[in-house]
């Protein structure tokens, strides 16, 4: 005689998900991403490309008596160059965490990702934490490339401090990363590449043409800028990344309420 085992109400394996496997899990992820590395390479391309542009062309401006008259400098501090190619180069940025997010709902991946890991907070957390670090690391790279080619093409025209070229680079980085942090909100409420890039590009650059008076330094693509020019003008340059800070929170609130209610 043999005894029937009930298979059905055997307990299947459960594998333990805690914050580091939700963080490997993310990882894996993102470099599995294609497009996350041609958009990196995007960026550092920008940075270099767009730092030699802005020193040549400021060094062109020296012969030009119209140009000497409305800015009289004759030499300018490199960070602030590459300062001023981060504003195009976190379009980049934007795209890198912009995909991350947004294929994993277009491949509908992301069923499998809740799954796995049902705990819908942890997963924002943790996917946002890889972006932000990744993000972070590889803008100090930028920065370096940026203030190097603003050297290269200034021929003598540059000032380079130690201490400003230091927090120059640490500044780009910060921007960046929170930046990035930024797109990973509006991905997750929104779901969708196209509508995630029209509305950051709103918030970062729209808000900046359509807003007047001192109101526009409140957006975060002007606030941005402020605190990596350490433009004092309007407020400190700690309460410039602030600005940044608290618009990156809101977008994330607005994510993860949207994770949260609504099914894959």
């Amino acid at each position: 005689m043999t005894t029937a085992i009930n298979t059905l109400s055997s307990p299947l394996p459960k594998t333990s998900v805690n914050f580091k496997t939700a963080l490997a899990s993310e990882w894996t992820k993102f470099v599995s991403v294609r497009s996350t590395w041609w958009s990196t390479l995007s960026a550092f391309a920008l940075m270099a490309g767009g730092s030699l542009i802005l020193a040549m062309d400021f060094v062109g401006d020296l012969s030009e008596p119209q140009s000497v008259q409305d800015d009289p400098r004759t030499q300018i501090a490199v960070g602030e160059i590459a300062g001023d190619s981060t504003q195009l180069v976190q379009f980049a940025t934007v795209a890198l965490a912009m995909m991350v997010v947004t294929s994993e709902y277009s491949t509908g991946a992301i069923r499998n990702t809740l799954q796995a890991d049902p705990n819908r907070t942890r997963l924002l957390i943790a996917k946002t934490a890889i972006i932000g670090a990744v993000t972070f690391i590889s803008g100090i790279l930028l920065g370096l490339i940026g203030i190097l080619a603003a050297q290269a093409g200034l021929d003598g025209h540059g000032i380079w401090n130690t201490t400003d070229v230091t927090q120059a680079v640490f500044a780009i980085a910060t921007y960046l990363s929170l930046v990035s942090m930024m797109t990973v909100g509006i991905a997750m409420a929104l779901r969708s590449a196209v509508a995630t890039l029209s509305t950051t590009l709103m918030l970062l650059l729209g808000m900046m043409m359509l807003l007047n008076g001192e109101i526009v330094h409140y957006t975060p693509g002007m606030a941005g800028s402020n605190f990596i020019r350490d433009n004092t003008t309007y407020y400190s340059r700690p309460a410039g990344i602030v600005i940044v800070a608290v618009w990156t929170l809101v977008t994330l609130g607005a994510g993860y309420v949207v994770l949260k209610k609504r099914d894959a």
